[in-house]
């Protein structure tokens, strides 16, 4: 599973549309746990409050880079996105910008389940 964690609220069409795009037409459709599903690909979208909006859970078996994937959607979406970065530490993560910018970033830890960044 990758993560993408949205600046913005995204249309479901807009998602599926961008996936498929950056994919070459594979096969996308958002999880559905009541039914078998084929698709190449599986998208499952989390509501978030504080400075993010959602997160944007993708399932496959393709590898791919997360970190090329989420320039591209980035740019796509117009909107800021943040990666994981792999390390221990769960508050630090990657954002990356439409203009293309990486960086790193702290998340603020809250009691209230908001995702804040410092």
């Amino acid at each position: 599973m990758y993560s993408l964690i949205a600046g913005k609220y995204l249309e479901k069409t807009e998602v599926i549309s961008v996936i498929q795009i950056y994919f070459h037409n594979v096969s996308v459709s958002w999880l559905n746990i009541n039914c078998s599903n084929t698709a190449d690909i599986l998208l499952e979208q989390e509501e978030l409050t504080g400075d993010f909006n959602i997160t944007l859970n993708v399932y496959t078996n393709i590898e791919m880079d997360i970190k090329e994937l989420a320039l591209f959607c980035s740019t796509k979406w117009c909107t800021e996105l943040i990666i994981s970065n792999n390390e221990m530490n769960p508050y630090t993560w990657i954002m990356v910008s439409p203009n293309g910018s990486i960086k790193n970033v702290s998340q603020i830890p809250t009691d209230d389940g908001r995702f804040l960044i410092l």
